[in-house]
């Protein structure tokens, strides 16, 4: 096997983890807006839409920096598994 096919292979492996984080997510039987941190998990890695970020703001009073932070980290997390 060349290095170059080594590479990818590990790559797809490490990745691996990231997709099966979000469709557990995805899949789970559960509220993520309950609970402060499960909201701040799946924001990070599912992403919460415009509406319910409102909504989740008003709920654990997040600054409009922290939607803004919460963004941001769920862009970067789309970018590792793309």
């Amino acid at each position: 096997m060349s290095e170059a096919k080594s590479d990818e292979s590990e790559l797809n492996d490490l990745l691996c983890p990231l997709e099966s984080i979000d469709c557990t997510l995805a899949f789970a039987a559960k509220d993520w807006s309950i609970d402060k941190n499960d909201a701040w998990i799946y924001g990070i890695i599912a992403g919460w839409d415009d509406d319910s970020l409102e909504e989740l703001q008003d709920k654990f009073q997040w600054t409009d920096s922290t939607i803004v932070r919460l963004k941001k980290l769920h862009n970067a997390f789309c970018l590792l598994r793309a």
